[in-house]
């Protein structure tokens, strides 16, 4: 498991949340929990005109699917309940850390 991988959603929400970004740090891999970002369907959003912030919100590509990052509905998950890995995001870390910060400082 490696920050930024992403894996399926295997809960009962998975069309509205197909996938989940892991964005705990490499160097606590040894707990048996992960800090996860659900990723929203995008099409999701745009169908129920649910306002996002550009910014805490961005809107990625993952196995071909539009998805927005849901920075505001991050969360801890126990290493079983995560589908299997199908992508990584690293190529958004600046994005996906600017989300962060928009969070958790308002900046």
């Amino acid at each position: 498991m490696a920050q930024f991988d992403v894996y399926r959603n295997i809960g009962k929400y998975s069309k509205i949340v197909p996938f989940v970004v892991d964005v705990q740090s490499n160097i606590l891999s040894n707990f048996d929990t992960r800090v996860v970002i659900p990723l929203q369907s995008a099409e999701f959003i745009k169908n129920e005109n649910i306002d996002i912030i550009s910014r805490l919100n961005p809107i990625m590509t993952v196995c071909d699917a539009e998805v927005i990052l849901a920075t505001q509905q991050m969360a801890a998950v126990h290493v079983r309940e995560l589908g299997k890995k199908v992508d990584s995001l690293e190529s958004m870390r600046l994005e996906i850390i600017s989300a962060l910060d928009v969070l958790t400082g308002g900046i």
